[in-house]
């Protein structure tokens, strides 16, 4: 009799067990996939919350500028010489501060004694480059551009072809631009 116990027990130790663990395995698997699923979902919702708060201070910055320079614009036309456009791109840098920098280029030859380019540019000159220019404070750096053709860049093209201000994805070959003729600071 006792074989036949230990044989009853074992069988059903054995029966619950063969039960118990493909229900333990699918439980586990399923609050895998479950935790999984609502992990991915809340950083996706996080990842999208911060993206639509970067998007917005973005859009509020473009904003800004565009409204500094549309508020500045009658300023170059009225005011159609080589000090005042330099004055203008260097007061446009300078009170906005999410403006880096300015740029005023005009048709071929309007002003014959700067020759077939005239560019009236204004950086802010932050504490990285300092040094290479030897101040010692961010600073507004005023100057007219070396001679080059822009004409045909994008951000030149493209208002004229609209005619309309327009935004367009700036690019800079050479990761600089030569500034000479130091006028305003």
């Amino acid at each position: 009799m006792i074989s036949i116990r230990k044989s009853l027990s074992t069988k059903l130790s054995l029966s619950i067990l063969l039960l118990a663990v493909p229900i333990f395995i699918i439980s586990l698997g399923t609050l895998y996939t479950q935790a999984r699923h609502m992990i991915r979902q809340e950083a996706v919702g996080r990842a999208n919350s911060v993206l639509s708060a970067a998007m917005q201070r973005i859009v509020g910055n473009l904003i800004t500028i565009e409204t500094a320079t549309n508020a500045n614009s009658w300023l170059v036309t009225q005011n159609l010489q080589p000090e005042s456009l330099l004055g203008i791109t260097n007061y446009i840098v300078r009170f906005n501060p999410h403006i880096d920098g300015c740029s005023i280029s005009t048709e071929p030859n309007v002003f014959p004694k700067y020759g077939r380019y005239f560019s009236a540019y204004s950086v802010r000159v932050t504490a990285d480059k300092r040094k290479t220019i030897g101040t010692e404070a961010d600073s507004v750096s005023t100057v007219i551009e070396e001679q080059y053709e822009y004409f045909d860049k994008v951000w030149y093209k493209m208002p004229r072809e609209l005619e309309n201000s327009c935004w367009v994805v700036y690019y800079d070959e050479a990761d600089s631009l030569t500034l000479t003729q130091a006028s305003v600071r």
